[in-house]
């Protein structure tokens, strides 16, 4: 009877360790349902959340002004003026100051304060509500800001505070890399935003410049001294007398070309050492690259072109040119254009005579992939022919074409351009063959080769039309418009 009920009471025991790791076993489900039910909730009420307080980036934007002269932007998404974001009342595209080393930012101004508008943010960020009007610059690489407010104070910002002032400044002359150049009553300083002062140059000057890697500037004093100041010892090396013009040979401007007038004017060579005359009765320098120019000379009333590899004797390309004022020395060739407006063109190294290519040429030699561009037989509206200029080959591309109404993309492969203009024209491009985008084009503007933003329609008594986006076709996105302008792009051979 005992080992009867002692059985029983084991078996009790066992079954209540079941029920109790079943129960153990069933909470554990619930719990991880109902966790996996919070964590979908928190992320739809997250995503939510983002949607309605996020900003997103701005790609390719316009800037543009409507008919009333408000300045707004526009993201490559957008799709009408409820989309746009208005930065000012009464301000002009024209004075926007777009970011050097990217398309990320740009600096307008309001009133009288200066904004920073950060488009990966979708931001605006107020510099100061002091601004002495249209005085403000991006440094090269972005990092700051310098601007000059109504106190004559030069500031110079990190976009969060102000981190360094300069006093008494009448002018801000240029800014380049990490170094501003500005101007005080009693003469000009550099100032490197890493140290915490600035250093006078001189006392007056009639010209000056940043070499393309900043490492010096070259200057003329009131004297027509020519300086080399070098920015790291913040050393002045006088190199000639007399100068007339100078130009450097290369991107430091240790090496320079000048030319000294006296009672004629004589072409010198600086090698970063020591001055040697190259050229005697040197009328222009025309063009040069490297070791090699282009120059005219002037004797009997007549002006001669010339050739010339340092260290070698001159060559003769051509007499009686008229005054050639525009010169490129590329792939072997000389391309020049006369003082009676022919292309021509000389091969160097053949010795030969030159090759007229265009008469009536009306623009200059427009950088275009492996040549150029030129327009010529231009009418009274401006209007011409559009070629192209491969080592000594002409192709003409339309008839009609506006000559300050151009642009070449940034890769160099296609050209943008009106044709019939007269206030309004047809926008083509050509890419190997033409094609036309709008036709009743007032204005453009090239972002890209799947993205132009033009005027159309436009009103000359109301000055204003509509604003149309090009991908693959034209469309009309915003009435009224005034004005566009977007971040530039060059194309350099």
């Amino acid at each position: 009877m005992d080992m009867f009920i002692v059985l029983i009471r084991k078996r009790v025991i066992k079954m209540k360790k079941k029920n109790i790791k079943k129960n153990k076993k069933s909470n554990i489900k619930v719990n991880i349902k109902l966790l996996v039910i919070i964590l979908v909730i928190v992320l739809l009420l997250g995503i939510f959340l983002f949607k309605i307080f996020h900003k997103k980036e701005l790609t390719y934007p316009i800037l543009f002004n409507d008919s009333d002269g408000a300045l707004y932007l526009l993201s490559e998404d957008g799709i009408n003026k409820d989309d746009a974001i208005k930065l000012a009342d009464y301000e002009s595209t024209e004075r926007v100051k777009y970011a050097n080393s990217s398309d990320r930012y740009i600096l307008y101004q309001s009133s009288n304060s200066l904004y920073l508008y950060d488009l990966k943010k979708n931001k605006k960020i107020n510099i100061s509500d002091d601004i002495n009007a249209g005085s403000f610059y991006f440094t090269s690489d972005d990092k700051y800001i310098v601007y000059l407010d109504n106190n004559y104070n030069m500031n110079i910002s990190n976009y969060r505070k102000v981190i360094s002032q300069e006093e008494n400044v009448l002018k801000i002359n240029e800014v380049k890399d990490n170094y501003i150049l500005f101007t005080k009553e009693d003469g000009l300083y550099i100032k490197d935003i890493n140290k915490s002062k600035s250093t006078k140059i001189v006392d007056s000057t009639s010209d000056i410049i940043f070499s393309n890697d900043y490492s010096n500037i070259i200057f003329l004093d009131s004297n027509n001294d020519l300086y080399i100041y070098n920015l790291k010892n913040n050393k002045s090396t006088k190199i000639a007398t007399n100068v007339n013009e100078y130009y450097c040979k290369d991107d430091s401007c240790n090496k320079l070309y000048f030319i000294i007038k006296n009672d004629s004017k004589k072409l010198y060579y600086y090698d970063g050492e020591n001055s040697n005359k190259i050229v005697d009765d040197i009328y222009s320098l025309v063009s040069y690259i490297d070791d090699e120019i282009v120059y005219t000379k002037y004797k009997n009333d007549k002006y001669n072109l010339y050739y010339k590899r340092i260290g070698k004797d001159e060559v003769l390309v051509e007499k009686n040119t008229g005054n050639v004022k525009v010169s490129k020395i590329y792939n072997n060739y000389i391309y020049y254009i006369t003082g009676t407006n022919k292309l021509k063109c000389n091969k160097i190294s053949n010795n030969k005579e030159s090759i007229e290519l265009i008469d009536k040429v009306y623009t200059d030699l427009i950088d275009y992939k492996d040549g150029f561009i030129v327009v010529a037989n231009v009418n009274d509206k401006y209007n011409g022919d559009l070629y192209i200029i491969k080592s000594d080959k002409v192709t003409k591309i339309d008839s009609d074409v506006n000559t300050s109404k151009i642009k070449v993309s940034s890769n160099g492969e296609s050209i943008y351009y009106l044709k019939d203009y007269v206030l309004t024209g047809e926008l083509n491009y050509y890419d190997g063959q033409v094609s036309k985008i709008d036709s009743d084009v007032y204005t453009y503007e090239y972002v890209k080769d799947d993205l132009v933003y033009y005027i159309k329609d436009y009103d000359t008594k109301l000055t204003y039309g509509n604003l149309y986006r090009y991908t693959n076709e034209g469309i009309k996105i915003i009435d009224k418009v005034s004005r566009i302008s977007t971040f530039k792009s060059t194309y350099e051979n």
